[in-house]
């Protein structure tokens, strides 16, 4: 996963308000060439996004974003994100299914 990052060079950080919206913007920014994208967890409708995304568009690597808790970490896990990022508690990759809570890591 992280080499796919690597390989992008930027992860798309986005802010969903509307869940109707995610799966055409999923699709979008895999058109432009960019099949990867962080959602914030900074709306009610970022769990939901992410599940719809998961579904839809599985070869995207999909995480969350602005995760704050250990239990918004589980669900950014069980509705498909590939990888979530945290500003407070820790920085954190999905490992085999696993997730894994460092928190002395930089980045996941």
């Amino acid at each position: 996963m992280l080499d796919k990052i690597k390989l992008l060079g930027i992860v798309p950080v986005v802010k969903i308000d509307d869940v109707e919206k995610a799966v055409p913007l999923a699709d979008a920014l895999c058109r432009g060439g960019l099949p990867c994208a962080e959602i914030t967890f900074r709306t009610d409708a970022a769990e939901e996004s992410i599940r719809r995304i998961a579904a839809a568009m599985p070869d995207m690597l999909v995480g969350a974003g602005t995760v704050l808790t250990p239990a918004q970490a589980d669900k950014a896990q069980a509705a498909g994100a590939k990888f979530y990022a945290c500003r407070y508690f820790c920085c954190c990759a999905l490992n085999g299914g696993k997730p894994r809570y460092d928190r002395h890591s930089g980045v996941a």
